[in-house]
């Protein structure tokens, strides 16, 4: 028999949900707002993922489920109403996005509105593997299956399962034979490191910095352009951006105007005018810096909105 105290507790745990959907609702609300007045950027981060996980400290699944249904809001209308009212779960908002997200960058195929609410009803109603399923049938993307998973081992080595395809496993037999002069017993791991550093050295821009300063080392440095903004308008001297390069550290230059807090990505980076070139901008080292792609397009879109004239 069921004591009164028991069912006391049934009924606590289900208040504990309810008022977990209100408060994640409530969250997915104010990421809205964030993300809308990109907000987020302004703070220094590179993405709202970023925001969630560095500053408001949530796992990166838990952060990807969040950021998930703040972009499926953006397109259906009372999402967070139904987040709160447990008709629809971060889980199930995050696979929709993300199904979205791929049918448009790999299959070319963008959903209305109208069909993106229906995608969300149909997965609402099914369980997380019904929804895969139904997922996977709709998508016109020819994907390969996932061939990789990772493992953090204690020594902070990184252990993978891979499944190579047999257009991968051709040619990594290709690459073992034109090493094998160097070393014929090269193992895989030991060719990925193989590739992976001439690749570095050939494409990652501060170690071409680094490159170019060593070669110049005794050499005067070619002097920055100092005339008008029609003569600025000309690349970039490749001296000139190695020097951005190893300035900056490989890293976006954005700051938070009130914390003071540096963004630090390392990814898409770009070089930037801090006075524009339209605005008699230079090509000088001191009026350049590197930005992330997002805060190079949000500094230019903040100057725009504000109409403000660098002095």
């Amino acid at each position: 028999m069921i004591s009164s105290s028991d069912m006391n507790i049934r009924q606590e745990i289900k208040q504990l949900v309810a008022n977990e959907r209100k408060t994640n609702a409530a969250v997915v609300r104010k990421l809205k707002e964030i993300r809308e007045k990109k907000l987020h950027l302004e703070w220094g981060y590179s993405s709202l993922f970023e925001f969630c996980t560095k500053e408001l400290g949530y796992s990166p699944g838990a952060a990807a489920r969040r950021v998930g249904a703040v972009e499926l809001a953006g397109k259906v209308q009372n999402l967070e109403s139904e987040i709160e009212s447990g008709e629809l779960s971060l889980n199930q908002a995050q696979k929709v996005n993300h199904f979205l997200k791929k049918e448009k960058y790999k299959a070319r195929v963008i959903y209305n509105s109208e069909e993106t609410r229906s995608l969300v009803d149909q997965v609402k109603i099914r369980t997380a593997d019904e929804a895969d399923l139904f997922l996977a049938r709709k998508s016109q993307v020819n994907e390969k299956p996932i061939c990789e998973k990772k493992r953090l081992l204690a020594t902070g080595d990184l252990h993978v399962h891979l499944v190579y395809s047999s257009e991968l496993q051709s040619k990594m037999k290709r690459a073992r034979e034109i090493l094998s002069s160097i070393n014929p017993k090269f193992t895989d791991t030991e060719i990925l490191e193989y590739l992976l550093n001439d690749f570095l050295k050939r494409k990652d821009p501060l170690q071409k910095a680094k490159r170019a300063k060593t070669k110049t080392i005794n050499k005067r440095t070619a002097e920055p352009q100092r005339t008008s903004s029609r003569r600025s308008r000309k690349a970039i001297p490749a001296s000139i951006q190695h020097q951005v390069w190893l300035r900056d550290e490989g890293r976006c230059q954005y700051r938070d105007q009130e914390t003071g807090r540096e963004c630090g990505s390392k990814h898409r980076l770009q070089i930037d005018h801090v006075k524009p070139v339209a605005f008699a901008g230079t090509n000088e080292p001191k009026n350049l810096r590197l930005l992330c792609q997002k805060h190079n397009l949000y500094n230019a879109e903040r100057l725009g909105i504000l109409g403000t004239r660098p002095s």
